[in-house]
């Protein structure tokens, strides 16, 4: 008779487990009713027998519960994480770390805690991550803006970038956008001073390049003028306008080397001065 009313009160109270507790968490139920039974017998009123029995399934849940409460408070709080930070596939390293950190935070919470406890604690390490996640993202949005200084080789512009990120880097913790872009100006400074150099430097050699005809121009005027002499026709005047012409380029970006803005009417100027003292050699 005995084992007869275990077994018909242990069978209800498996009955009345949820159908989605997995089997290790019903070996507990069934442990927990098997104690309570033990402490009774058939003689017991039912009423009290169906509630100590529905007390020893709700204790032998008590496992499966908390588990729950904690995956529904993780799965809770992960759901703040920037879509940025995810991924449908493969989890981000920031997903892991998010994940980790809030299951380590629930950890530390006493046994026992609510679910409100619980998702409170997986939401703080959560946005932890998230603080890091957009302070990495920012610092890479600033590194990696594209450097419009064409005139730097390949070379120049990976040390620019190095510089960069070593100034962007240096930076306090959580410092704004603002201040990180004073680093970067600061980092690229002196790779602009080269470029505006060697800007000017290409803008004088253009004007130069654009003035040197007038060396032919300046040479046909003295003969026309008669006032070339040791030459016996236009074409020699036409060769030795090409002979000096390197020469006098050479010339002109010494003497200007310091003043690139230097107007076509200077250029002409000093051309002809040069091409003077070529004739009195």
């Amino acid at each position: 008779m005995t084992r007869e009313w275990q077994h018909r009160w242990l069978e209800w109270a498996l009955n009345s487990v949820p159908w989605s507790v997995p089997q290790e968490y019903r070996l507990d139920v069934r442990e927990e009713v098997d104690k309570t039974l033990q402490s009774l017998q058939p003689l017991t009123p039912e009423p009290l027998t169906r509630k100590l029995v529905e007390g020893a399934v709700q204790q032998g849940l008590r496992i499966w519960r908390s588990t729950q409460n904690t995956e529904k408070a993780l799965d809770d709080a992960l759901r703040w994480q920037p879509w940025s930070a995810s991924s449908l596939g493969r989890p981000t390293k920031w997903q892991v770390r998010a994940r980790e950190e809030a299951s380590t935070a629930i950890l530390k919470l006493p046994d026992g805690a609510s679910f409100e406890a619980k998702l409170a604690a997986a939401m703080a390490a959560v946005q932890k991550i998230t603080l890091e996640f957009e302070e990495e993202t920012l610092h890479q949005k600033i590194t990696d803006a594209s450097i419009p200084l064409p005139l730097l080789s390949s070379a120049e512009k990976e040390d620019a970038k190095a510089a960069i990120r070593a100034s962007v880097e240096s930076c306090r913790h959580r410092s704004s956008e603002a201040e990180l872009r004073r680093a970067r100006q600061a980092a690229l400074k002196p790779f602009e001073d080269t470029h505006r150099q060697r800007e000017s430097r290409a803008r004088l050699e253009r004007n130069v390049d654009r003035g040197l005809d007038h060396i032919r121009n300046f040479l046909n005027h003295l003969w026309n003028d008669d006032e070339l002499e040791g030459f016996q026709s236009g074409f020699e005047v036409w060769s030795y306008a090409n002979e000096i012409r390197k020469q006098v380029r050479a010339e002109l970006l010494e003497r200007f080397g310091n003043t690139p803005e230097a107007t076509d009417y200077q250029i002409k100027a000093v051309i002809e001065d040069i091409v003077d003292d070529l004739l009195s050699d």
